[in-house]
């Protein structure tokens, strides 16, 4: 028998914030949708007219598993919910990520390098568009820098998880030559 699994958005009404925005999406944040067979906040989400985005690290990192069946779950699930990879100007997010790993050591946050990418992705498209990023890890992504927008919460008859979805500012990068 198939776990009872519940989704909420909170605030309730936070897909309406997403029509015609980029939803980037970390590693942990694909895996728990799938471990919770989230399809209805998927289709909530898609219906709202979000497009579904990753970077190339995630991708890595999604793959990167000695188990063929959870891999082959994961590219069906990217496939399935039309999600695309971001390209970005690698010197731009290069300059941004030593400048946002400053900054956030100075707040005694030591996120990954994905998360420093995922971070300077989100300021750089943030720029071009509606741009949030939703996250399993949002201790790596720390206040001031980013703002909580708000929560998916996953639910089954034994487990809770949140993912937290933020916003940024955009912050300018000057680039050393």
């Amino acid at each position: 028998m198939k776990p009872h699994t519940e989704h909420l958005f909170s605030p309730e009404n936070l897909t309406i914030r997403f029509e015609n925005s980029h939803l980037l999406f970390d590693t942990v944040a694909v895996d728990q949708l799938i471990h919770f067979e989230a399809y209805g906040v998927m289709k909530k989400l898609f219906e709202s007219g979000a497009k579904f985005c990753y970077i190339h690290q995630v991708l890595l990192e999604l793959m990167a598993t000695d188990n063929a069946q959870k891999r082959i779950e994961r590219q069906l699930f990217l496939s399935k919910y039309n999600f695309q990879k971001i390209t970005h100007i690698d010197e731009v997010i290069r300059q941004f990520s030593m400048d946002l790993q400053e900054l956030l050591h100075k707040l005694d946050c030591h996120p990954s390098p994905t998360d420093l990418y995922l971070g300077a992705s989100l300021n750089s498209f943030t720029t071009i568009n509606k741009t949030y990023l939703v996250t399993g890890d949002a201790k790596d992504f720390p206040s001031p820098v980013y703002q909580k927008i708000g929560f998916i919460i996953l639910s089954s008859n034994k487990h809770v998880r949140t993912l937290t979805v933020l916003g940024m500012k955009p912050i300018k990068v000057k680039i050393e030559k």
